[in-house]
C-alpha cells in the first residue's frame, strides 16, 4: 500500500514538501525516487519479503525514506527511533539501519549506520543504489507490513504486528477538506504553551492518553476550532472518537462513540457483557485488529473468543453510546 501511495503522491504533488526538517526539505518526488534507490539497496543486501527492517533512526527524512523503501520490497518495518534501543532485543531483524552514536555494537546483526548530521543534507550512504527496486509481489492481505510497539505503561512494551488487511481498514479521513492538528495531550499542551498562530487550522485531535478537560477547553479557546478526543490501543488498530459536530463538552467528559466498523463491549472479569452505565473492561473489535504479537508474548490473553481485543482500560457506555474511561483494570 505504501508503495502505491508513494508513487501516487509523487505523481500528484511531486514538487510539494513531504518532509521538512530544519532547512532540509524533501518533496514527494524526492521521497519516491530516494525510497526506490534505498529499496534497491536493501534488496542488494539480501533483504527479502517478510524480513524485519529495524529503523533506529532519529526523526527526519532518512527515517521516512527508509520506512517507505522497506515497504517497497514487502519487508516488515519496525521503527524504534532512538529513545528505546532496547526494543531491538524483541525483534529478529534482517537488517538494522541507524545513525552514529545511537546503538552499542551489535555483533551478529547486519547494521548499516547512515552518516546523518543534525541539520545537514540527506545522507543515505551505501544503502542508496541508483537503480530500480525489484518488482512488487502479488497482493496478499495477510502479509505482515509493520511492527509497532505498545507504550509499556502496563508492562514491558510488546511488538504488535499489522498486515495489509489491517492497514487497508485504517483509513485516513479528510474531514471537510481541512487542516488537522493531531497529537497526544502532552504534545498539544507544549504546542499551546508556545503560543504560535495556526491560521489554517480547522480541527484538533487529541489521542494516545486521557486529555484533561482543562486542556480541551484551552485548545478550543485559543484556536477557535473543534477539539476532538480519540481513543485507541495499538492492538485494536481502530477505536472511538468524538466528532467535530458533537457538543463541545463531549470531548471533555468522554472519548466519543465507535466509528464505522468498530464494535465496543464492556465486560466484567468473567467475560459477561455489561449493561449501559455499568463499569467494566473495555473491549474493541474491527477489521483492523492486529495479527498478533512479536516474540514470546501470548496472544490468547488479549483476544476474547469472539475476536474482541481486551484493552486493559476500565470504563462504561452511557445511554447515548458514549464511552467514558475511568482507569485501568
Amino acid at each position: 500500500m505504501l508503495r502505491l501511495l508513494a508513487g501516487e503522491a509523487a505523481r500528484r504533488f511531486g514538487g510539494r514538501s513531504a518532509v521538512v526538517t530544519g532547512s532540509t526539505v524533501l518533496t514527494f518526488a524526492d521521497l519516491d525516487r530516494l525510497s526506490d534507490q534505498v529499496a534497491a539497496g536493501l534488496a542488494h543486501r539480501g533483504t527479502r519479503v517478510g524480513d524485519v527492517v529495524a529503523l533506529a533512526l532519529p526523526d527526519g527524512p532518512e527515517f521516512v525514506i527508509c520506512y517507505v523503501a522497506a515497504a517497497k520490497i514487502d519487508a516488515v518495518t519496525a521503527g524504534i527511533g532512538t529513545e528505546r534501543p532496547e526494543l531491538l532485543a524483541r525483534l529478529d531483524p534482517a537488517i538494522v539501519i541507524t545513525a552514529p552514536g545511537v546503538l552499542p555494537p551489535l555483533p551478529g546483526l547486519d547494521v548499516v549506520t547512515l552518516p546523518i548530521e543534525r541539520g545537514g543534507p540527506i545522507r543515505l550512504g551505501s544503502l542508496c543504489r541508483r537503480e530500480p527496486p525489484p518488482p512488487p509481489f502479488p497482493p496478499d492481505p495477510a502479509r505482515p507490513v509493520v511492527i509497532t510497539f505498545t507504550s509499556g505503561r502496563t508492562g514491558p512494551p510488546k511488538g504488535v504486528v499489522f498486515g495489509n488487511r489491517q492497514l487497508e481498514a485504517i483509513k485516513v479521513i479528510r474531514e471537510h477538506g481541512i487542516e488537522v492538528l493531531r497529537g497526544t495531550p502532552y504534545q498539544l499542551s507544549r504546542i499551546l504553551a508556545c503560543g504560535g498562530d495556526l491560521p489554517d487550522l480547522a480541527l484538533i485531535l487529541s489521542s494516545g492518553a486521557p486529555a484533561p478537560p482543562k486542556l480541551i477547553r484551552a485548545l478550543r479557546t485559543r484556536y477557535r476550532v473543534p477539539v476532538c478526543n480519540r481513543y485507541i490501543c495499538p492492538e485494536a488498530g481502530l477505536g472511538l472518537g468524538t466528532r467535530p459536530d458533537d457538543p463541545p463538552e463531549d470531548a471533555e467528559v468522554c472519548v466519543g462513540r465507535p466509528g464505522d466498523g468498530v464494535d465496543v463491549s464492556i465486560r466484567n472479569a468473567d467475560g459477561r457483557v455489561l449493561s449501559d452505565e455499568d463499569e467494566g473492561e473495555v473491549l474493541l473489535r474491527s477489521e483492523a485488529v492486529m495479527s498478533g504479537y512479536v516474540g514470546k508474548h501470548t496472544d490468547h490473553a488479549v483476544f476474547a473468543r469472539d475476536g474482541f481485543i481486551r484493552t486493559g482500560d476500565r470504563g462504561y457506555l452511557d445511554h447515548t453510546g458514549r464511552l467514558h474511561l475511568v482507569g485501568r483494570v
